[in-house]
């Protein structure tokens, strides 16, 4: 289906510095003349009520109109290596293991070309037969592969005679070989063909680019013999890789236990790959056998690469223009806006980041590995609708269906997951036109933060991964946003370490530090969705372990630091048909915790909010002692009236029960002071910040976020609960 006329584009890097070059890669459809400029994206809500959407001029950069054209988009995740001038012997030998996982479309397994001319490869039709190709002439290999299951494939060419052997055995997943069917040889013939074929290039995992036929499956041991070989053995084999090293008949040959975001995975070290839409490694392969689920106890098992036909990480736009941020500029999220005077607009955004250098004292830490999860989501994953309809970027995003890029909420064409996403495509949740989740939602609260003069940097995820605890030198109080649910261990540590040398930070969300999070050099992001946890799907068991880190993945709670532990509240609950209310503790009229509720005298607060209509609502985090809570913690509040549908995550439920009233299914307010002199203030909600925004809220949420910001930018010390016995408030 036709994409509606769209203007589009990404910036490179999506973080930068002052003083740093910013490329952008633009596209329009259809080509046309836009306007453009930058802007400071100083609010994007998009409802009608609340604050309206403020795009300032940034006063830098272009200004003026521009002619932009369509860019390609070209899916499909491949390998593709660079062979130099190498000749393909007169007789030679293509093998691999591989497992479909559909088969309605043609689909190239391998290819071997020149240029754009192919000259041989192994391809799927659409019914799943395996096909050989050589100089134009398809030849049927008699062979069909049944999806989810392992195929051997070893298939010799006599280019001389016209002689084709096909050996093939079926492998059932996470059988030893010795225990697998027996192995078919069949012959074919061609046409001669002359003894004179170069190639210069090896893709693997689709055909001659940038032609389409992507194959959507897992591909191990990819090999190209001289002569004429029987290959089975040799791709269930655990010393695989030293024989093949050492063979002086091996042209080229990959095993892909070599992971990481920069692959070089070539066997004998002499071609380097690179690797397109970040194809999936440190996933099982055709030697598992179900005795490790970890690949770093047994590399060998893990040695294939998944391939999608639809995966788009990177777009590979060229670079329509640059600019450089000037060294003065102020922190925060900028964009360049596109407009063609017909009522269509697009943006590139891109975060300026005060890391290292901080003037205010405050920072606000922008959850942009969250934004990247969430990115171009579907329907489902985008919270709920916006009182105005379905807008613009989010119909443009439907239209696409995937096209753009996928989020960490989606599955592939095949079924599988995905597990890795970037920031070099369209951004369409990251910009005006979007609904309140994640980056409009967390807009309203840096807007909220300039109308109460409280000056503030902006700091990002990626700075804290990068940097670690150096980015937040000079950070006095840090805030985050409303969502901050993907960290990287870097990110944890980084924390930690601030908060033990006094820092104070303000949790104004639900949900956070949730999914241990990988990060790749150029911005990618990798998730394990691993035993438990609320997903959109179940990660493929034994595939645990992240590729970019060699880290266990999953989440936070179940690898042992849970987010109790750091924030003082974890996530509890979930629930998006409203929100609610809070009630004070007693220890919310303690003298020593008076300043959190001056000018809020109310038992009950939290009314009103853009966000479902109350502080307390969408995913809801518990101060709970037995997940490292501090039990020298102030327990100040908790939510109460939720809606039937506000249920415990899964993660809590050992079993099935039916729905029932759920004290554990709430949001807390605490105040968690450290021995150190560290703070940490926690509301445990995502629709808090909804509530600060709201005219028609009864205020307390705005009250209570300022008097904490300020009593945290006061250096006196904070006081700390005398130790004794704490209960969670259900007991």
């Amino acid at each position: 289906m036709p994409l509606p006329p769209h203007l589009v584009g990404y910036a490179v890097p999506l973080v930068a510095k002052p003083g740093q070059r910013i490329s952008f890669h633009l596209s329009a459809g259809p080509a046309t003349r836009a306007a453009i400029r930058i802007v400071r994206l100083a609010c994007t809500n998009p409802e009608p009520v609340g604050p309206p959407e403020r795009l300032e001029p940034a006063g830098f950069g272009p200004a003026g109109h521009l002619d932009l054209a369509r860019q390609p988009l070209d899916p499909g995740s491949r390998l593709e290596v660079d062979l130099g001038e190498t000749l393909l012997p007169e007789r030679f030998t293509l093998a691999l293991a591989a497992m479909p996982r559909r088969t309605t479309q043609a689909a190239t397994l391998l290819a071997l070309h020149t240029g754009e001319r192919e000259s041989v490869a192994l391809a799927l039709d659409p019914e799943g037969n395996a096909l050989i190709r050589l100089g134009g002439h398809v030849t049927d290999l008699g062979i069909t592969l049944a999806k989810q299951h392992w195929h051997l494939l070893s298939v010799s060419v006599d280019r001389t005679t016209g002689e084709i052997t096909t050996r093939h055995r079926q492998v059932a997943p996470g059988m030893p070989a010795d225990r697998q069917g027996a192995a078919l040889s069949l012959p074919r013939s061609f046409t001669p063909l002359p003894a004179s074929m170069p190639v210069r290039q090896l893709t693997i995992g689709a055909g001659t680019p940038p032609a389409g036929a992507g194959f959507d499956g897992l591909i191990d041991l990819p090999l190209v013999f001289g002569g004429l070989h029987d290959l089975l053995e040799t791709l269930t084999n655990p010393e695989a890789e030293a024989l093949l090293a050492q063979d002086p008949a091996l042209i080229a040959g990959f095993s892909f236990r070599a992971t990481g975001a920069s692959l070089q995975p070539e066997l004998q070290g002499r071609f380097a790959g690179k690797m397109i839409h970040q194809p999936l490694t440190a996933v099982k392969g055709v030697r598992w056998t179900g005795e490790t689920h970890d690949r770093r106890l047994r590399p060998a098992h893990y040695s294939a690469m998944q391939f999608n036909a639809d995966a788009m990480l990177d777009a590979g736009w060229p670079e329509t223009l640059g600019v450089t941020a000037p060294e003065t500029l102020t922190s925060g999220v900028y964009a360049l806006e596109l407009s063609d005077g017909e009522g269509h607009r697009g943006f590139a955004p891109f975060f300026v980041s005060a890391a290292g250098s901080p003037k205010q004292g405050l920072a606000f830490l922008a959850p942009t590995f969250s934004y990247l999860a969430y990115c171009n989501a579907p329907e489902a994953m985008r919270g709920p609708p916006s009182r105005r309809g379905l807008l613009p970027a989010e119909a443009l995003l439907d239209a696409a269906n995937g096209r753009f890029g996928r989020s960490l909420y989606e599955r592939f064409a095949d079924g599988s997951g995905v597990v890795v996403t970037g920031e070099r495509k369209p951004l369409l949740s990251i910009g005006p036109d979007f609904r309140l989740w994640g980056f409009a939602a967390d807009s309203l609260f840096t807007d909220w933060l300039e109308r109460q003069e409280l000056a503030c940097d902006l700091l990002t995820d990626h700075d804290l991964h990068h940097d670690g605890e150096a980015a937040l030198n000079g950070v006095r109080v840090l805030i985050t946003g409303s969502h901050p649910e993907y960290w990287s261990t870097r990110m944890w540590d980084a924390l930690s370490g601030w908060l033990t040398k006094g820092g104070r930070l303000l949790y104004l969300g639900g949900n956070g530090i949730y999914w241990r999070t990988a990060v790749a050099e150029d911005g990618a992001i990798e998730v394990r969705r691993a035993e438990d946890g609320t997903r959109a799907f179940i990660g493929e068991p034994a595939e645990y372990v992240h590729a970019f880190t060699d880290e266990a993945g999953g989440l936070w709670r179940r690898l042992g630091r849970p987010p109790q532990a750091l924030l003082g509240v974890g996530m509890a609950a979930q629930g998006f048909s409203r929100s609610t209310l809070y009630r004070k503790h007693d220890e919310a009229r303690a003298d020593e915790t008076a300043f959190v509720f001056e000018g809020v005298s109310e038992e009950h607060f939290g009314a009103g909010g853009l966000m479902g209509g109350g502080a307390a609502g969408f995913e809801i985090d518990r101060y709970d002692l037995a997940l490292g809570s501090d039990p020298g913690a102030w327990l100040l509040a908790s939510s109460f009236d939720h809606a039937p549908d506000v249920l415990r995550t899964k993660e809590e439920m050992l079993s099935y029960v039916p729905p029932f009233r759920d004290a554990r299914a709430r949001s807390d307010i605490v105040l968690t002071v450290t021995e150190t002199g560290g703070a940490v203030f926690a509301v445990g909600s995502i629709a808090w910040i909804g509530s600060l925004a709201d005219p028609g809220s009864d205020g307390a949420a705005a009250r209570i976020t300022g008097n904490v910001i300020r009593r945290f930018l006061d250096p006196a010390p904070l006081p700390r609960k005398c130790l004794q016995k704490q209960t969670d408030p259900e007991d």
